[in-house]
């Protein structure tokens, strides 16, 4: 079912593989591009009917809209081109990701448990380095938190107070 976010189209559908609702929000270009597309069709398409009409102006079924998305895919970008309608919710996992999303809210988005389901995050959030840049970024934000712990230990210690178990933490 399609609705308006403030200038953004919504859709909230229940996963067909796992029952679970889903919700989807277009950027405010895509939106634009889809009023677009549908205005071009001359049609008036109900909230809950499909957006994505064949040449006959019928809704696609699941295959032919695949079969048509590869003719336009190798139309634009060539035979070696393989992105498959599919890959936009793990190029847009990936974006959320390198966001810093929290993966809950993520796996609610998508209808699904990606946060407690590795199969699932390494089908949605493939190794990239985005995500090892930001390991890194934590590692040295660890690693400043701890020298200032034990700088600021010894600062005690040396004052005479006996902190802990009276040894200095290591690293």
């Amino acid at each position: 079912m399609a609705l308006r976010d403030g200038d953004a189209l919504a859709f909230y559908i229940s996963r067909t593989k796992t029952g679970e609702p889903a919700y989807g929000r277009l950027s405010t270009r895509s939106t634009r591009l889809v009023e677009e597309y549908v205005a071009a069709l001359d049609l008036e398409i109900m909230p809950d009917a499909p957006i994505f009409r064949n040449r006959s102006k019928n809704p696609y079924s699941k295959d032919t809209l695949g079969d048509d998305f590869r003719a336009v895919r190798t139309i634009l970008f060539g035979l070696g081109e393989k992105r498959q309608l599919q890959d936009f919710r793990r190029s847009g996992s990936v974006e959320a990701l390198a966001g810093e999303v929290d993966l809950e809210a993520l796996g609610n988005r998508l209808g699904n448990s990606i946060q407690d389901n590795k199969a699932l995050q390494r089908t949605y959030l493939p190794l990239n380095l985005e995500a090892s840049r930001r390991v890194d970024d934590a590692r040295l934000r660890g690693r400043r938190l701890q020298r200032h712990e034990q700088t600021e230990t010894k600062k005690l210690e040396k004052s005479g107070l006996k902190v802990g178990n009276g040894k200095t933490p290591t690293t």
